[in-house]
């Protein structure tokens, strides 16, 4: 009878849990901020200094008192001199008609703190005249000691930047236990961070079963042209596709080439040999068939004393036997590696976006009833409603499609999806219901 994915996931849980508890405290190293991505950290992040540490601009303009703009207009326009920093007159009078030339990001000038009316606002650069009357045209180029016309009121604090309005001294940037977005870059490398401490990266192995060969006694075959080629230095396309989605969770993920019968057992003993202080993941892909099944069971059982939970899944260090056709590994490593993964990393369950369906998912496939409607028919596309399927398709507008060809072997339907619908065992579902969707590849 087949296993419920609910049951399966609670399995790989216990798996990821008893791993976990053999292993202890994740080791921690550090790493340039720019390959942080991915990682987790291990260390709270503060920000060491108010950010930005001083008032500063907001755009290029001119720094001013915004109390002396309230009566400015077309009709009206009032002048201001512009000087340095360090010319301001000591004059209270001049100092209402004084600005100071700013770029974008330039601190604002002091003023004293017994001043009553201090530089406070900047305007901008295309909304000031020179006094000849021609444009500036948002540059900066004028001389010292021109004056400018502003013609519309400048609102106290505009195109002006608080200090300490992004971050205060001690203010987390991000947690201890996070995974480094590439959004978090920007904070991190605003205050200064070079270095992140993150977890050791969880090593993955991934090989593609070579049915070919698998019952023969060699680890080579024969090329187009008739000669022989490596099987080491190839990888299937369920390979690959692993591979570069591991690398895109964090994880340090190689492609270890074709594996044939005879050396299954070899392959999985030596990569696992010397690693036991990192949460290893070894993987498997290839064509199901029961010859291949056996014997994998047979190796992770008996040679290499794993645990076999479900199906051809076993726990070497933990190992997941994966199918091989483009559809069915990409949905297998989604739903059942991926979450293995954020288990290990204490991650909290992933949240589905619900989205209603555009369109029906219909009967069985090959066992459709053209005399019964659509809306009538029972079961899934992908199979009976005792099971679980899950279908790829378009999330777009609030709206969610389901891919028209769901054939599992078939990879072009993946150019366009761009997440994976959940159609929960026991549910028939129909065109407007709610459904649950996830990314395609496990990341946000």
């Amino acid at each position: 009878m087949a296993l419920q994915y609910k049951a399966a996931i609670q399995i790989l849980q216990s798996v990821a849990a008893e791993a976990l508890s053999r292993k202890g405290e994740p080791k921690e190293e550090w790493v340039p901020l720019e390959e942080a991505v991915g990682r987790v950290t291990t260390q709270e992040i503060k920000s060491p200094e108010a950010s930005p540490q001083f008032d500063t601009a907001t755009a290029d303009g001119f720094a001013l008192r915004s109390s002396t703009t309230i009566n400015a207009s077309e009709q009206n326009p009032i002048s201001y001199r512009v000087i340095s920093g360090t010319g301001a007159t000591d004059d209270e009078a001049q100092k209402k008609t004084e600005c100071v030339k700013m770029t974008a990001g330039a601190w604002f000038p002091d003023s004293a703190e017994e001043e009553s009316n201090p530089i406070d606002a900047c305007a901008s650069a295309e909304d000031v005249e020179e006094e000849d009357g021609g444009l500036s045209n948002g540059t900066l180029g004028m001389d010292e000691r021109k004056t400018i016309r502003v013609t519309r009121p400048v609102q106290p604090n505009e195109n002006r930047q608080a200090a300490g309005s992004d971050f205060g001294k001690g203010d987390q940037v991000v947690g201890s236990g996070m995974t480094i977005r590439p959004s978090h870059l920007i904070p991190l490398a605003t205050i200064g961070v070079k270095d992140v401490a993150v977890e050791a990266r969880i090593s993955a192995r991934v090989w593609s079963v070579d049915a070919n060969n698998f019952s023969v006694d060699s680890e080579r075959s024969v090329d187009d042209n008739g000669g022989e080629k490596d099987q080491r230095s190839e990888a299937s396309t369920g390979g690959r596709y692993i591979v570069a989605a591991l690398q895109q969770l964090g994880i340090d993920a190689r492609q270890m080439g074709w594996l044939a019968k005879p050396n299954i057992e070899s392959a999985l003993r030596d990569n696992t040999r010397g690693q036991q202080d990192r949460l290893n993941v070894l993987v498997l892909t290839g064509p199901e068939s029961q010859g291949i099944t056996t014997s994998v069971r047979r190796v992770v059982q008996e040679k290499l004393g794993g645990l076999v939970h479900f199906h051809n899944r076993g726990s070497v260090s933990p190992l997941f036997a994966l199918p091989g056709d483009p559809g069915s590994v990409a949905a297998c490593f989604r739903f059942l590696v991926v979450p293995y993964i954020k288990h290990l990393r204490g991650e909290d369950p992933e949240e589905a976006v619900l989205a209603p369906l555009e369109n029906r998912c219909s009967t069985i496939q090959g066992n459709r009833d053209a005399r019964i409607p659509s809306e009538r028919s029972v079961g899934n596309d992908c199979g009976p409603l005792c099971l679980d399927c899950f279908q790829h398709g378009k999330l777009k507008n609030g709206l969610v499609s389901l891919s028209k060809d769901q054939n599992p072997g078939r990879a072009a339907p993946f150019s366009d999806a761009n997440c994976w619908v959940h159609l929960p065992q026991g549910q028939e579902v129909v065109a407007g219901a709610t459904v649950p969707c996830y990314s395609i590849s496990g990341t946000v």
